[in-house]
């Protein structure tokens, strides 16, 4: 499953996205950007443009145009994500994941519906910060392809992004949950890249858990035994003191 990172400055992580080098996608804008208005009704020409393009270069506004023009004539896989992409550009996230929706009847590969509940995922939690919905859509992608780091990124982000509790101590019990997801993605997807930021992130969540002194004075809390995390959450950690490198 190929991806293409593109970071964005988000709080605690990186938002994924999915592509090639810059430079190919403008290569290819330049090769059709020109041609397309005067065949936005050529369904021969606009499958070739979505298919040379493929899900390598869905940020390019010509491949989202055209993926438009296609969908109102012969709607397909790649016509629904340039849909999608079109929509997420212009805002409109009920409508974007509306179009990912129907991208999955199309999806003929289990990596093609993994990568959609991804953008879904995406979509909930960096646009419109529904942290459950989010949580759910990257658990689906999991569920489809297990060995991959992105939806364990996502969950470690979303779960040191999310506020459990008034009380600060029980608060910062979300950073071993977000540790836990770190050390899962870099365990399911083990590149040099994804060691590297999970590495990072670790250090980044384990400087924020509770100190000695918090853990002994909470009553719900003994180091190195599991850990509740209740409301929507509903997960189970491990209680660990703060290790500041």
């Amino acid at each position: 499953m190929k991806r293409y990172v593109i970071i964005i400055l988000l709080s605690l992580g990186y938002m994924y996205s999915y592509g090639q080098s810059e430079s190919g996608c403008v290569g290819l804008d330049k090769k059709y950007g020109a041609v397309l208005e005067k065949n936005r009704e050529n369904a021969t020409f606009l499958n070739n443009l979505l298919n040379e393009y493929s899900t390598t270069c869905v940020h390019s506004a010509v491949f989202q145009q055209a993926a438009v023009y296609l969908h109102a004539i012969s709607p397909s896989y790649l016509s629904s994500i340039g849909c999608g992409e079109y929509y997420h550009k212009a805002n409109r996230m009920s409508k974007s994941l509306d179009f990912y929706g129907k991208a999955i009847s199309f999806a003929d590969d289990n990596s093609k519906i993994s990568d959609i509940y991804m953008r879904m995922a995406e979509i909930y939690f960096y646009n419109l910060k529904n942290f459950q919905q989010a949580r759910e859509y990257a658990q689906k992608s999991l569920e489809i392809i297990a060995n991959q780091a992105a939806p364990y990124f996502l969950l470690a982000e979303l779960y040191a992004n999310s506020n459990i509790s008034n009380d600060d101590v029980t608060d910062a019990a979300k950073y071993w949950l977000a540790a836990d997801m770190a050390e899962n993605a870099r365990t399911a997807e083990p590149t040099e890249s994804n060691i590297e930021r999970a590495n990072a992130l670790i250090a980044k969540y384990s400087c924020l858990f509770p100190t000695a002194e918090q853990i002994q004075n909470n009553r719900n809390m003994n180091e190195n035994t599991a850990y509740r995390i209740g409301g929507w959450i509903g997960r189970n950690t491990i209680c660990r003191q703060r290790k500041c490198m």
